[in-house]
């Protein structure tokens, strides 16, 4: 039965640990599999608030609500990446290339330069640091005494991260990306776990155990918003369903 059903996960155990999944216990764990967050778009275009930036697909956020079911991310792509395709490309008819100002090009070029300098600190164990973080107190089942340490590790980190950098050039320079990834992970991690704080109930993949149950006057999205180098959250009322979709869409079951 589990060479049928899951043949490739029986070939990489038997592979790579060795083990027997047919006969043996296998170790499992959870892990991140999907972001139901993302970039806020508009519905019908995919545009988001940058002209000419458009996101689609898990990059964009609200489609899915608080669990997304299985195998609707295929659906979600196909319809919105052919929404944002369709927009984008009447968006850049009869358009010109648009200047970047030589202020932007030199901050950015300020930044990659920072990142390039010996002596400074390893990005690799603050990933590393960080994914155990995440990983401990940002789970499947969160608290929040658990997410405000959490939290403060983050800020710690993003502290430490000022420091970081490489040697060695930019080409082919694994540990330069893994400078830029930081930034990003650390940024998107404060956003998470602010926001998980903010929301004081219990809600699909979102599991509060200090407030375990739903509270259905909580219809908000939250926003979150980089300001002066800081993330600012805020709150959004979800609209009302329209009477064509809620003739389809089942009552909720939770």
């Amino acid at each position: 039965f589990i060479k049928k059903k899951l043949p490739a996960m029986y070939e990489q155990y038997k592979e790579f640990a060795g083990v027997d999944i047919t006969k043996e216990k296998m170790e499992v764990a959870p892990t991140v599999h999907y972001f139901m967050g993302g970039i806020e778009v508009e519905a019908e275009t995919c545009r988001t608030n940058v002209p000419g930036l458009y996101s689609c697909g898990e990059a964009a956020g609200g489609l899915h609500g608080a669990n997304r079911l299985g195998g609707n991310s295929l659906a979600d792509i196909l319809v919105f990446g052919r929404r944002a395709g369709s927009d984008s490309a009447q968006y850049s008819k009869g358009r010109e290339l648009e200047h970047v100002s030589k202020q932007d090009i030199e901050a950015e070029i300020s930044r990659m330069d920072s990142y390039l300098k010996d002596g400074a600190e390893n990005p690799y164990p603050l990933i590393e640091e960080l994914r155990a973080t995440m990983s401990d107190k940002v789970g499947i089942i969160r608290n929040e005494k658990e997410l405000k340490d959490a939290l403060d590790s983050i800020r710690s980190l993003k502290e430490r991260s000022k420091a970081i950098g490489v040697s060695g050039g930019i080409k082919f320079n694994k540990g330069f990306m893994a400078c830029f990834e930081l930034d990003n992970m650390l940024t998107l991690a404060e956003c998470m776990v602010m926001s998980a704080i903010m929301r004081k109930e219990s809600r699909g993949a979102h599991t509060r155990s200090d407030y375990p149950k739903k509270d259905s006057a909580y219809k908000l999205n939250i926003l979150c918003k980089l300001q002066n180098g800081s993330v600012i959250l805020d709150t959004k009322p979800i609209p009302e369903m329209p009477d064509h979709l809620r003739k389809i869409v089942k009552e909720e079951v939770y």
